[in-house]
């Protein structure tokens, strides 16, 4: 189940959204019927789910008392956050009523490479029968060096990321099972699995795909032909002509 959270910013409904992915991953969304949600500290970004520098120094000036006591408050705040990135799995998602030339770039893999168009409200259907709830929410870019975060709710910085990666304007989903928390505060040797695959309906979730504009004009025919034989024959499936040759 999708649920909005009120320490998240929640865009319409009816909010055109899209996932860029390589072959290799839309197959396993098609033979698995699930989503690939990525462990937080697994991305590339080391500011993933961390506070900004600002947000430390605001920290420091708000209290009151010996330096080494304010130290270890802002420490135990870290810590938690830190158990929270263990345990914290994140599905990435493009708001946009149209395709990004910067998106396909990073995603495309020498043309083998596909984007779902759909809608927050498809989204909603797809992940319906899912438990315990998914968070999602609009992604704020910040300037790590004088910008500052909220501290009341721990989900806040992973629902925050640098300016330069404005491009991306994200839609988040955060999976999170509050038992997997507890079971790490019990060891410190628990491992968490990289990822986490979650069961979605493909029929409501992908409204159009869009095959990459670097692919070779088989590869269109071949996915169409595939997706039907996965009982989607109704899905629209679009060659992108994004970097076609100019009149």
């Amino acid at each position: 189940m999708l649920e909005s959270h009120p320490h998240i910013e929640s865009p319409e409904s009816f909010t055109s959204i899209w996932r860029y992915m390589t072959i290799d991953k839309f197959l396993h969304l098609l033979t698995s019927s699930s989503l690939w949600f990525s462990r937080c500290d697994y991305f590339e970004d080391g500011w993933e789910g961390r506070y900004s520098k600002a947000t430390f120094q605001t920290f420091l000036k708000s209290f009151k008392g010996p330096e080494e006591k304010i130290h270890d408050l802002w420490t135990s705040y870290q810590n938690r956050i830190n158990e929270l990135r263990n345990c914290l799995y994140i599905s990435c998602w493009h708001i946009s009523e149209e395709e990004s030339a910067a998106l396909w770039q990073i995603h495309s893999a020498y043309g083998k490479s596909v984007a779902i168009k759909s809608t927050l409200h498809r989204l909603r259907d797809a992940v319906a029968d899912v438990d315990p709830p998914i968070y999602y929410g609009r992604v704020k870019y910040l300037d790590y060096d004088t910008e500052t975060m909220p501290m009341q709710n721990l989900f806040t910085p992973f629902m925050r990321k640098r300016r330069c990666f404005v491009f991306e304007n994200e839609l988040r989903m955060l999976h999170w099972n509050p038992e997997l928390m507890d079971l790490g505060n019990d060891s410190s040797e628990t491992e968490f699995p990289s990822g986490s695959s979650i069961s979605v309906k493909l029929e409501p979730l992908i409204e159009t795909l869009y095959v990459s504009p670097h692919a070779d004009s088989y590869m269109r025919d071949t996915i169409a032909l595939l997706i039907d034989r996965f009982g989607l024959s109704k899905l629209e499936v679009v060659q992108s002509n994004l970097f076609a040759a100019p009149m």
